[in-house]
């Protein structure tokens, strides 16, 4: 038998099934089209990320390899950022605002003066941001009132396709910690704080415990997919936490280190943490898919995006640089960058506001001196959320790093050296697809836990031991850089 897992993301969509032993049978990965309809909007279509589904699906279906091993479960691995209203056909009303857009800072602030930083911690794990799923439904119910009108159910994407495939719209605890109604302490939805925004618990989908068994998938559901009559659609989670999963992160041992357009660690907590540090730093603490443990969430917009960035504008490839930044030497380079291409979501004071900035430029600039500034600035953020993390009661001894951002060995040793934690490398190209396809198997089959099965089952490929003496090198500049921040988010909330 074999297992599946859909990684829904916001510029793909990616469909892995997997053996027992966890060996590849195949992949899909499709594209799907963000729609910028104004300056700062983006969003998805629901029924494109449908039809993708669909696309993905039947591929698979016609892979020999997976004809041989057929599909037993699968689940989804999903973003919790994203919701749209759907009828009670299951129709989407509008489309999905994705978190990169900017709509509702308003809104976010009003909700946020609800209560202190260290009070939201305290009641759902997390300070409500501006896309927050509570302030997505808050805009659309102020601006797209007729689309509300008709909403039978507020859903994201993990809830959208279990209904489909399964008939029942469901979330895991992962995803569900992901609004500011939830309650962490109960692990269901808060009485008092959906009476405080208006909003009906039936608008919400329902909340189920990992390793359980949605539905089935029935004839016509296998028509129209290719998926196998009976197979089971188990409750899947958060992309962050599938990702940590699928890296071999399970226990406290470790913390999964997503290097993708965002740079996201998710830290499993051993004994107590400190919510005020956490709501300081506006880092999450959200249920972990083992058991009844928590992990902490720090996350930067600003990951292999800000590379990217940076290596069209200079026209210089992060591949073709490596031996020359190796070249460079261990020591800081000649320009200190500020990667917040993006804004930030932690760590700074009034993080949204924070911007981009390169300083030290001179008429000798190189462009390998800017791809490292901001390559090297990309590392003194992971840095900064690592020592946070720490001091609010989450250590975090091996980093498991996945995603593209992986793939650069200067970079991967540059993050051991400047945070003085081991950096693992896991032979994993779809690491959410293959977490969301464990939570699959350990729900069907009796192997015991998905923490187990991801011990077991993941492989580590190569592993970066920090340097203490190249960390001391980068001492003094990265103090430069926490005070170039600071002073540039004063300007920046000076002049808006």
């Amino acid at each position: 038998m074999s297992f599946l897992g859909i990684d829904v993301g916001t510029s793909a969509l990616k469909a892995c099934v997997y053996r027992e032993d966890g060996h590849l049978l195949g992949s899909a990965r499709v594209p799907v089209d963000v729609r910028r309809s104004k300056p700062g909007w983006q969003e998805l279509d629901p029924q494109q990320v449908w039809n993708v589904t669909l696309y993905a699906l039947r591929s698979l279906a016609e892979m020999a390899q997976v004809r041989a091993d057929p599909i037993e479960a699968l689940a989804v691995s999903a973003s919790g950022d994203e919701v749209f209203p759907i009828d009670a056909s299951g129709r989407p009303l509008a489309g999905s605002i994705l978190s990169g857009d900017i709509r509702g800072s308003a809104i976010a602030a009003e909700t946020l003066r609800c209560q202190s930083a260290l009070d939201w911690h305290h009641a759902c794990g997390h300070v409500p941001e501006r896309m927050d799923p509570v302030n997505r439904y808050l805009w659309l119910k102020k601006h797209n009132p007729a689309a509300m009108e008709g909403a039978n159910r507020l859903v994201g994407w993990h809830e959208f396709l279990t209904l489909r495939l399964a008939g029942r719209a469901v979330v895991d605890r992962s995803l569900a910690s992901k609004w500011a109604v939830f309650d962490i302490t109960t692990g269901g939805w808060s009485t008092q704080r959906l009476e405080q925004f208006d909003l009906h618990e039936g608008l919400l989908p329902e909340i189920l415990p990992w390793r359980t068994v949605v539905g089935e998938i029935t004839a016509s559901t296998a028509e129209s997919t290719g998926l196998p009559v009976g197979a089971a659609v188990c409750v899947g989670g958060y992309d962050a936490s599938c990702s940590a999963l699928g890296g071999g992160v399970s226990g406290p041992n470790a913390a999964g280190l997503a290097c993708g357009s965002w740079e996201v660690v998710v830290a499993p907590i051993e004994g107590e943490a400190s919510s005020h540090v956490l709501a300081e730093a506006r880092f999450s603490m959200i249920p972990h898919p083992d058991g009844d443990g928590f992990a902490a969430i720090a996350q930067s917009p600003n990951g292999t995006a800000v590379a990217e960035w940076a290596s069209n504008l200079v026209k210089l490839p992060l591949d073709a640089a490596q031996a020359r930044l190796a070249g460079n030497g261990p020591g800081p380079g000649a320009l200190l960058a500020v990667p917040h291409l993006s804004g930030a979501l932690a760590i700074w004071r009034d993080p949204r506001e924070s911007r981009g900035a390169l300083i030290g430029l001179t008429l000798g600039t190189q462009p390998i001196d800017v791809l490292q500034a901001f390559l090297e600035a990309v590392g003194y953020e992971l840095t900064i959320m690592t020592r946070r993390l720490r001091d609010g009661g989450v250590p975090i001894r091996v980093l498991r790093a996945t995603g593209g951002g992986s793939r650069s060995a200067w970079w991967m040793q540059l993050k051991a050296d400047l945070t003085g934690i081991p950096v693992e490398i896991v032979a994993q190209d779809e690491p959410g697809a293959f977490g969301a396809a464990l939570l699959a198997m350990d729900a069907v089959t009796p192997h015991g836990s998905a923490s187990g099965l991801c011990e077991t089952l993941t492989r580590v490929i190569r592993r970066y031991e920090p340097s203490a003496e190249r960390c001391e090198l980068h001492r003094r500049r990265l103090d430069r850089y926490s005070s170039l921040v600071e002073l540039l988010v004063s300007a920046t909330t000076s002049t808006s």
